[in-house]
């Protein structure tokens, strides 16, 4: 006997009784052998009764006699294993922050993007301020040359979004979610009012991002507004049923955020930021 057979026999319960139930997974007419599913695993290499003949798929009678194992029959009735029940929380693979840069100074505009790694913000942060300086003079040679004062004005304006990439994995065949549910940690001190609201968008990034933050957002995904974060709290929230199809089906690959508004700024944990939690079950 095979060393997964004497595994098999070995995680078996001990009791009197040694029949057990299963189900056909394989037939071989030829050699006459059936590899019968039991609660504890696959076993190959049964016989079976002259008055049976195995139909993979058929809940079976197997009994076992030492190191034999003999299939006795159909059961009239199948046995359905009963479903399981279990949960798997997705957080990003990487976080892709985008700041958009407006600086002005005496009218003049030199706006840029630029994208970094790990971090995750969104909202506006904004300065302003004017200076001025004194008229000054020099001495030409030949006379006092005056110099009116300067006067400077200067703003500063980034805006803030990021995106969150997330691998979802492959759910056993034939599972049914019961729930999805997005979890998002802002940090604490992060600068932002004591109340933010997270502006969500379901994104299409697949590869490193350049540019605008906004193609990457999907228009029919967001903006979703869930609920509200102190600075340092966590909150969790029902996923609309669109949005977990989507990304099951590989249309969305991940959370952005994103808001130009000064009263939204927040900043956000990347290792907790735009967090999947779902819940499935499945028969074995």
């Amino acid at each position: 006997m095979s060393d997964l057979a004497q595994a098999i026999i070995a995680r078996l319960p001990t009791t009197d009784a040694a029949v057990y139930r299963g189900k056909v997974t394989a037939v071989d007419t030829l050699a006459g052998i059936t590899t019968v599913t039991l609660a504890a695993g696959p076993v190959a290499a049964m016989q079976w009764l002259g008055t049976y003949v195995p139909v993979v798929g058929d809940m079976v009678a197997v009994v076992r006699s030492y190191t034999d194992w003999i299939v006795l029959g159909k059961l009239s009735t199948a046995t359905v294993a009963a479903p399981v029940a279990a949960t798997v929380t997705i957080s990003p693979d990487s976080v892709q922050q985008a700041d958009y840069a407006l600086l002005t100074t005496n009218g003049a505009g030199s706006p840029a993007w630029g994208w970094s790694s790990g971090t995750a913000k969104q909202g506006r942060a904004e300065s302003a301020w004017t200076t001025t300086y004194g008229d000054t003079g020099y001495w030409d040679g030949t006379k006092w040359v005056i110099v009116p004062g300067v006067t400077t004005n200067y703003t500063s304006r980034e805006d803030f979004g990021a995106l969150g990439l997330l691998s979802i994995p492959t759910l056993p065949a034939g599972a049914t979610i019961t729930s999805a549910k997005l979890r998002v940690s802002r940090n604490t001190s992060d600068g932002g009012g004591s109340i933010v609201s997270p502006v969500l968008y379901g994104h299409t990034l697949a590869s490193t991002p350049s540019g605008s933050i906004t193609p990457y957002l999907h228009a029919s995904y967001g903006p979703w507004s869930p609920g509200t974060l102190a600075q340092g709290q966590t909150g969790t929230w029902d996923l609309p049923s669109g949005w977990i199809a989507a990304f099951m089906a590989g249309t969305l690959k991940g959370f952005g955020v994103w808001s130009t508004a000064v009263t939204a700024f927040a900043s956000f944990n990347p290792a907790t930021f735009c967090q999947l939690v779902i819940t499935y079950t499945y028969t074995p």
